[in-house]
């Protein structure tokens, strides 16, 4: 009897033992994973394997797939004119946001944290005076969609949809702002955007 306690004791303190001696070691190894499957789950996407790194939405004036189907109405006439391009803070962090978002959902972020970016991205928007519906109305909506989630609600699938819309997003922006700023350069001095290649 005494024998039978002692096995079903030993082998968990024997593993955690393991686990607290190479707590650091393991820690380490796993800052370094970019995905993980479970039951057959993807749980993250490692570089080139999201939507988001497929697309194209650091080349000005080259439509994303989504962009090229329709997805992303025009501009209405009289939004653009209430935007104020002298909030250069909230712009920045506008696009800090949306991008530290998009980082936050592939990597396998909690909800709180996602929920939060989509918050903040929203309320420099918003403060920036964006009315168009492909910026504020996709991010108040999915604001709404993410309030009261938790981890297992974000799916391997929802994960890469809502990072790329956030990704059109972003781009939408870039494009206004780039619109309404005189002399504004695109490309670097040598930068071939088809091929990104850089020359010396």
């Amino acid at each position: 009897m005494l024998v039978d306690v002692l096995k079903v004791i030993v082998w968990p303190c024997v593993a955690l033992c393991i686990v607290a001696i190479f707590a650091g070691r393991l820690k380490e190894m796993l800052s370094h994973v970019n995905s993980a499957r479970f039951k057959g789950i993807e749980a993250t996407f490692g570089y080139g394997e999201a939507a988001v790194d497929r697309g194209t939405a650091s080349l000005p004036g080259v439509a994303t797939p989504t962009e090229a189907a329709g997805a992303i109405e025009p501009p209405v006439a009289g939004h653009i004119e209430q935007v104020d391009w002298s909030k250069n803070g909230d712009l920045f962090w506008l696009g800090y946001d949306l991008l530290w978002t998009v980082d936050t959902i592939l990597r396998g972020g909690p909800a709180l944290d996602i929920t939060w970016g989509l918050n903040q991205a929203l309320h420099h928007a918003r403060s920036i005076g964006f009315q168009d519906a492909a910026i504020t109305g996709s991010l108040s909506g999915l604001r709404e969609a993410a309030l009261d989630n938790c981890d297992d609600d974000w799916t391997a699938r929802r994960r890469n949809d809502v990072a790329s819309r956030l990704s059109e997003i972003a781009t939408r922006v870039g494009d206004l702002a780039s619109a309404s700023q005189r002399g504004w350069v695109p490309y670097a001095a040598g930068a071939s955007p088809a091929t990104r290649t850089v020359s010396k």
